[in-house]
């Protein structure tokens, strides 16, 4: 049985696989402590207007772990991420365009309404996908890129955590 210290420990010294492998077998009201003391790695990456690389890995294995404990499916993320990567491939030589982040956003209101137990992520994408991310004469690819990243890696800590198909 491990406690929110050694997975808060397990979580700052990069060993995420073990994390996952050690909350697949946790208790779901422990995990969910746990959770709400590490979403400051969620909560920085919804603020500010540049989206910070060092925390993308850590936030994806923290919401795919919730996102297994929530009963999320993976049937459910891969619907998500499809919607994702088809715009990635849309835009890979033209670059992406605000139209096309609008066009993610209705898709992530579609989503969420008809999946309740998705909101934590739904909103953490939302948010990422904000105009002031996204400025005029920056690289969005590169940004935009770190939002699909975020969205590959929670699905992969999800399954790695236990979450069901």
């Amino acid at each position: 049985m491990s406690n929110e210290q050694e997975l808060s420990n397990l979580l700052k010294s990069g060993k995420l696989i073990e994390l996952c492998n050690v909350t697949k077998n946790s208790d779901p009201w422990m995990v969910n402590k746990w959770y709400e003391k590490e979403e400051e790695y969620i909560r920085s990456l919804k603020s500010g207007s540049n989206i910070d690389s060092s925390k993308v890995l850590n936030a994806s294995c923290i919401m795919g772990i919730k996102l297994s404990k929530d009963k999320v499916t993976f049937t459910q993320l891969r619907k998500l991420l499809t919607g994702f990567q088809i715009a990635k491939e849309k835009t890979k030589n033209s670059g992406i365009k605000t139209a096309d982040i609008s066009k993610l956003k209705l898709n992530l209101a579609y989503i969420t309404a008809r999946n309740s137990n998705i909101t934590r992520l739904t909103d953490l994408l939302d948010s990422m996908l904000d105009n002031e991310r996204f400025p005029e004469n920056t690289d969005l690819n590169k940004q935009f890129e770190l939002v699909v990243t975020l969205l590959e890696g929670v699905i992969a800590y999800h399954k790695l955590a236990g979450g069901r198909d």
